[in-house]
């Protein structure tokens, strides 16, 4: 899948704004914040971070926000790393997120261990 299939990304730990960390304020700062929003799946936490578990029933929720970009590149060289995607812990995946008016196809980095 290319990095513009989607221009949405939902986030649901440390990189919310309510945290000030540099990755966040990143985020903030190459991205616009679009509004809440739910994926069905658990929050496990793994540290003194949370990871994703995507739900294949539609029991559980986990509520964030999504955030609106336009340039992929720029945005997801930062966060690859921040998230660590090379060492395996978490992969980058489009999924169907739910706002209050409609169902949107997001980013975010789900949990694979």
């Amino acid at each position: 899948m290319k990095v513009l299939d989607s221009p949405y990304l939902f986030v649901y730990g440390t990189l919310k704004q309510s945290y000030n960390n540099e990755c966040a304020l990143f985020l903030r700062n190459n991205a616009h914040f679009l509004c809440s929003a739910f994926c069905y799946g658990t929050l496990k936490q793994i540290s003194w971070y949370p990871g994703l578990v995507i739900g294949k029933k539609h029991t559980e929720k986990v509520y964030g926000e999504v955030f609106q970009f336009s340039d992929a590149h720029t945005l997801f060289s930062v966060l690859d790393e921040y998230e660590d995607l090379a060492s395996g812990e978490y992969s980058r995946e489009i999924i169907t997120v739910y706002t209050e008016t409609k169902e949107l196809s997001a980013w975010v980095y789900v949990y694979t261990g």
